[in-house]
């Protein structure tokens, strides 16, 4: 799973072969300890939980990639 700073139920249900009701308490879980942020905005849709601590902006990893 690509650092993006944000998972839907879907991705994290492929990448881990959970099922759905384990990825939701897990998010759930995250959310309730402030670690996660919901989007329900999208487009698409599909929920997405936001990581603020793992975004990372195209100018930042730009610059550790070259250190």
């Amino acid at each position: 799973m690509q650092a993006k700073g944000y998972v839907t139920v879907e991705q994290v249900e492929k990448e881990f072969s959970w099922s759905t009701g384990r990825v939701i308490d897990a998010l759930e879980t995250l959310l309730k300890e402030g670690l996660a942020m919901i989007d329900d905005g999208h487009r698409d849709g599909k929920r997405r939980y936001w990581f603020p601590c793992v975004t990372l902006s195209s100018d930042a990893s730009g610059s550790e990639a070259k250190s």
